[in-house]
């Protein structure tokens, strides 16, 4: 069954049961009647509303149900806003049992819009488009068309076969994800009426009556019936009344109603959608005054029940409020507001165990959906409503047998409960015993054959044990009784094409579509089994008549195309095709239909392929090579969505075995969601002429829990065994987005290399995009100017080089951006423009919940510095956190929210940036996102602007110039990772400000390591007696806070890094400061015998280290005889030891020359002072440059011998007994 085994509404029921013993479902389903009837008069009816009718499919019959609702709807002294209510849910039932003309009278009488007409969709991507001002807002022009946000829109009439009053957008609309709409009638009255639209709108709105916009709901979640009542005034004659409707996902509808200000239905109004039967000029309308009138008092029972909650104070007032907005959903999706206020309910109730219930269910994160379930049990361990909660969790986390002891106990507890019964038979059917948990749901079903729960349960035991004819009773039995459910007629459908039953199937289909007149999913399942009965005449007609309603409905005109082919015409068939392919352009099995039925239009790759006969051939100078790419070729495609596809055709011909040893496999990467990879050709060319073609297998997702990364994307591996020297490798693929949006809109940007570790006989790049579409381009060190036309709407934009050498590689050069050609392409001309964009991209992420806010107080409670404040969000974000990359699709570059990441305790950097940022934010301080490119990628020309150049983000924090990176987990304060560094930067706020700038550079002096030794010089043998301290600053810190964490282990880590320089080295003790201080210096101290310090340098004479540990700079950095790029050193420093020697009796030193070396690069200094029983040497070096160029690289090879040489000079003693 594709339904949940027991319905959401009963869920939602059982825990909104306000009684102390939960007792029966009956006995709730009563209770809940009874608070209906008694509360009638007031708001709160509502919620008891609400519960009863959750409880429906859990009683055998819904007579009390409807008897009680009939009498609210009869009652003089009931509200009408509970009145409105009971009646809309009364035609639910009505439509669930088949009486759908009793439900149509029902609705006549409730006010709904019914007539329409709508434009659309527009962009709404990052929601912007709630605020952006579309034309339909500033002009109603019923002949216009605009470009909206994949395709040319103009205004089209709804049909009048709305169900339940609602208004399908995302049925007559395309595409329906991160969209507005508009939706207009026209509303005629006899005289200036005051009046209330009482709707519910899937998602955010906004309503103008006669132009004046009388409504602004910037809030995204589903809709619910009569969310929200908003005044407006109707003028004598016709008035327009515009809806506009933002949906970021899920379903896009709105249904509204016109009331009085008490919530009574209208009456004396007619609308219609149709502008030629409006007898009055539109200018005149609109000049119209469509505000409401002054003082309007709207009754609003959202509002009282708040009013209610706040003057009270009590559990079960502030459960009341929290349930109606469960129920009706007027916040938004990412506020917590009601979970705030039914916790508030949970611990105002000291022992009724139901609203913890309640509580949990409305929880998204199952942690703590658990843990408030616990506190259920906790006050009533018996009660069956808290087990069968706690047994559901564990069957949603895979845990089937906890599930199942706590259903037993359930079952123990209130033995007459049917769902928990069924649900008890259902788990032992499924992972217990198969006989005894079908044999109770038989004896269930026996004994109520009309409960629902008992119903699914029933049809689940039946299809595990395959009894087909008994399945089919049941499945037309649950039908019957829920006819306003989709899924029943689908199952019942199934059911009858699985028997061979096509009449029956068919006559299924046309009563289903009467009830669900607008769906489109319905009219493409139906005609589908149409054409699969080779009936395409009768699929043609269905699919045609609703395309005139849907008429950008991509997935109708390619099955039309596929009913005009059955049909025998191609020529229609390929019209189809091309219409959907304009309409969402990323349908690649379209695509194909096309290639078969026009060759010629086949692939827009097809343009840019380089066949055999035009490839270069001729390697000449580059004949000594490994191997040589003959062509490489890319051409990208970019959507007016803003979606892309790219081919890639590359051929390499191999000329050593290292080369063909290498480039045995090739991997394709891609996003399986959101992208598709086609191998158009992967093979050998053997000089003989044979061609071999590839094996090809897909990968895992691209993770390494090793290093805590986690990746959506894959590989598609191209093998090659049998490549040798000789050989051609030829490999073309195409990569295409398959979405129906691009997640970053029309944004649009790419970095390509120009030059690579093979030389490159032929190098192409091709762009087409929209010509209404900006590009704007940086060819960096390349002299080729694009070849630039454009052919309709497209602007083709192509680069050709020849003959580029391969790169040279060098051990530390600078990022490829820094020494490579390289093309850099982007929708954005600039910075600002590519921030602003990025803040409205991310801006939904920065949420904050209500135990982020309590962390931040408790964070900085007592921190008398914005300094300490820094500090403590710092240290909590950085060792709280945890580092793993999550690289989702969009998720790439739009971090999670900060409420999901503060509640699971890790993140990616992006992550970690805007949690950090979001809580220093909270605690009153203007920090701000960073997106970085790190120094290893390359210095960037200031323009284009765009997403691809980084590859990290971190935290700013204006009033102290400081930047924090989140994933640097051992770094403090003032410890910037040296990546981070001298990069230019992109600095986000959350309002939308954005600014570029550089971050800071450590000089020298930021980065000290200073030593301190004092040596007892032996008078025979080599070991030394030693007391040591050792201070840092700096990059190096982090380092060493990481590998000394353990406060156990110190002294023997110590030991042991100390004998790599002096083997035989034993510490006696080791101390360091407070490692988790991040705001602190590193120190160390130790004691011991250092192993082999003195080296015996002839008779009765040794030598003495003065450098104690390795400096090595010629062997790290200037092993090479020449540079042909920079030399990028990752941060200047200092080090210094300073060694005083106790000379044993008798013994003198050889004084050392004072050494003072001052260069460009850095310094070394020595300084000796001594007498007869010790002597004391000091030796600092200091590196100052973080680059070396080429032309200074022979003077700074000098400075590194001569600070190695200084380095390892040693000090020489003559011991008693030796000659002076």
């Amino acid at each position: 069954m594709r339904r949940r085994s027991v319905p959401v509404m009963f869920l939602l029921a059982l825990a909104l049961g306000l009684v102390t013993r939960a007792g029966t479902v009956q006995d709730l389903e009563q209770s809940a009647l009874a608070d209906l009837w008694a509360w009638r008069g007031q708001a709160r009816a509502i919620v008891a509303l609400y519960r009863a009718y959750g409880y429906l499919d859990a009683m055998d019959s819904p007579a009390a149900f409807e008897k009680t609702v009939r009498q609210v709807l009869n009652a003089p002294d009931a509200a009408p806003e509970v009145q409105a209510q009971a009646a809309y849910l009364l035609a639910r039932q009505d439509r669930d049992l088949g009486k759908v003309q009793d439900a149509e009278r029902l609705e006549a009488q409730m006010g709904y819009v019914l007539t329409w007409r709508v434009i659309g969709p527009f962009d709404d991507e990052n929601k912007q488009g709630f605020d952006d001002v579309y034309p339909p807002e500033t002009k109603l022009d019923m002949a216009a068309s605009y470009v909206a946000k994949s395709h040319p829109v103009s205004w089209r009439t709804v049909p009048d076969r709305l169900v339940n009053g609602v208004v399908p957008l995302d049925q007559v609309m395309d595409p329906t994800e991160n969209v507005a709409g508009y939706a207009l009638t026209f509303i005629k009255v006899a005289k200036d009426t005051p009046c209330v639209i009482r709707g519910g709108y899937n998602e955010a709105y906004k309503l103008w009556v006669d132009g004046d916009l009388v409504a602004s709901r910037k809030r995204y979640n589903g809709r619910a019936f009569d969310q929200f009542a908003d005044g407006c005034t109707l003028r004598k004659g016709w008035n327009t009344l515009l809806v506009k409707v933002c949906n970021s996902d899920g379903g896009w509808n709105f249904e509204l109603r016109l009331t009085d200000e008490r919530g009574r239905a209208l009456s004396g109004w007619i609308s219609t959608s149709d502008p030629a039967a409006v007898k009055e000029p539109l200018d005149k309308i609109l000049a119209k005054n469509g505000l409401p009138p002054r003082g309007m008092e709207v009754n609003d029972p959202g509002q009282a029940l708040k009013a209610r909650s706040e003057s009270h104070a009590d559990a079960a007032s502030l459960e009341d409020y929290g349930q109606y907005l469960l129920y009706m959903r007027t916040y938004d999706r990412g506020d917590t507001a009601h979970l705030e206020i039914l916790r508030k309910a949970a611990e105002a109730s000291s022992d009724d165990p139901m609203p913890w219930l309640v509580l949990g269910d409305a929880e998204r994160d199952h942690n703590k959906r658990r843990a408030d379930y616990q506190k259920a049990l906790d006050m009533a361990p018996k009660n069956p409503l808290a087990l069968e909660r706690m047994a559901r969790h564990y069957l949603d986390r895979g845990m089937p047998f906890p599930a199942l002891q706590y259903l037993d106990r359930a079952v123990a507890a209130e033995p007459d409960c049917l769902p928990t019964k069924a649900l008890q038979s259902q788990v032992r059917l499924q992972f217990a015993s198969d006989g005894i948990g079908a044999a109770e749901l038989q004896s269930l079903y026996s004994a109520h054959p009309d409960c629902a729960v008992v119903q699914l349960a029933y049809l689940a035991s039946l299809r595990k044990l395959g009894d087909p004819a008994q399945e089919t009773e049941a499945l037309e039995r649950y039908r019957e009784t829920h006819q306003g459910d989709p899924d029943a007629w689908y199952d019942a459908i199934a059911d009858e094409v699985r028997t061979g039953h096509t009449a029956r199937a068919l006559e299924l289909f046309s009563q289903m579509e009467a009830r669900f007149p607008l769906d489109r999913m319905l009219i493409y399942r139906h005609a589908s089994y149409l054409l699969a009965q080779n009936r395409p005449k009768e699929a043609e007609a269905l699919v045609s008549a609703a395309l005139k309603w849907c008429p950008d409905w991509p997935e109708g005109h390619d099955l039309l195309g596929d009913l005009m082919r059955a049909l025998g015409d191609s020529s229609k068939a390929l019209a189809e095709y091309q219409v959907a392919l304009t309409l969402r352009p990323q349908m690649e099995s379209v695509k194909r239909k096309v290639s078969f039925l026009s060759p010629q239009g086949e692939g827009f790759e097809n343009q840019y392929r380089v066949e055999p006969k035009d490839l270069p051939t001729d390697i000449g100078s580059f004949s000594g090579q490994q191997a040589v790419v003959l062509l490489d070729n890319t051409a990208i495609k970019v959507q007016p969505s803003g979606l892309s596809s790219r081919y890639v055709q590359m051929v390499i011909q191999i000329l050593q075995p290292a080369a063909a040893q290498q480039l045995q496999s090739w991997p394709i990467t891609f996003d399986p969601d959101r992208q598709e990879v086609r191998i158009l050709d992967a093979s050998i060319l053997k000089p003989d002429g044979t061609k071999v073609h590839a094996d090809v297998m897909v990968t895992d997702a691209l993770s390494d829990p090793r290093y805590r990364l986690y990746y959506r994307n894959r590989n598609m591996v191209l093998s090659f065994p049998s490549l040798s020297a000789g050989d051609r490798l030829w490999i073309e693929y195409k990569i295409s987005d398959i979405g129906e949006r691009n997640e970053y809109g029309r944004y649009f940007g790419d970095i390509e290399t120009f030059a690579g570790q093979s030389p490159i006989l032929l190098k192409q790049y091709t762009l087409v995009m929209p010509s209404d579409l900006p590009l704007y381009v940086h060819a960096e060190r390349m002299s080729t100017e694009p070849m630039v036309v454009t052919r309709g709407s497209e602007k083709i934009y192509r680069w050709v080089v020849r003959d580029i050498p391969q790169v040279e590689q060098e051990p530390d050069m600078p990022g490829f951006t820094d020494v490579l050609p390289y093309l850099h392409v982007s929708t954005f001309q600039d910075w600002d423009a590519m921030g602003a964009w990025y803040a409205k991209f991310i801006s939904d992420q920065w949420e904050m919940t209500p135990e982020v806010k309590a962390k931040v107080a408790e964070l900085i409670q007592g921190a008398a510095t914005t300094e300490a404040k820094v500090s403590a969000i710092h240290r909590w974000v950085v060792q709280q956190t945890h580092y793993v990359g999550l690289e989702f699709g969009v998720h790439g570059f739009r971090p999670y929210k900060v409420g999901q990441i503060f509640e699971r305790r890790f993140g990616d950097c992006k992550d970690k940036a805007i949690l950090m940022a979001a809580m220093l934010r909270q605690a009153g301080l203007d920090a701000c996102m960073v997106l970085v490119r790190t120094r290893d990628l390359g210095s960037i020309y200031p323009t284009p602007a765009s997403l691809a150049i980084f590859n990290h983000a971190i935290t700013y924090v204006p009033e102290l110039n400081l930047f924090l990176d989140g994933t640097a987990e051992y770094s403090g304060l003032h410890e910037l990772p040296y990546q981070d560094q001298g990069v230019w930067v992109q600095l986000v706020w959350p309002d939308g400000r954005t600014k570029r700038v550089e971050t800071p550079v450590d000089k020298a002096s930021d980065n000290q390591y200073r030593a301190l030794y004092r040596l007892e010089v032996p008078a025979s043998g080599t070991s030394a007696e030693a007391r040591g301290k050792v201070s840092v600053i700096g990059q190096q810190c982090a380092w060493l806070r990481q590998r000394f964490q353990d406060k156990d282990k110190l002294r023997e880590q110590l030991e042991k890094d100390i004998s790599g320089a002096f083997p035989g080295t034993h510490l006696s003790s080791a101390t360091a400061s407070d490692l988790a201080d991040l705001s602190s210096p590193v120190t160390f101290s130790f004691e011991g015998t250092l192993g082999q310090v003195a080296s015996p340098d002839g008779e009765h004479e040794i030598s003495l280290p003065v450098w104690m540990g390795q400096l090595n700079l010629f062997a790290r950095f200037a092993a090479l005889a020449e540079r042909h790029y920079p030399l990028e050193i990752d941060y200047p420093w200092v080090q210094e030891y300073d060694i005083t020697f106790t000379l044993p009796q008798g013994a003198t030193a050889k004084p050392m020359a004072p050494l003072s070396i001052h260069t460009p690069f850095g310094s070394v200094t020595r300084t000796f002072s001594g007498g007869e029983k010790q002597v004391s040497v000091k030796l600092t070096v200091e590196l100052a440059v973080r680059e070396v160029s080429p032309q200074d690289y022979p003077a700074f090879r000098a400075f590194c011998q001569a600070a190695d040489k200084a380095a390892g000079e040693r000090l020489r003693v003559q011991l008693a007994g030796g000659k002076p």
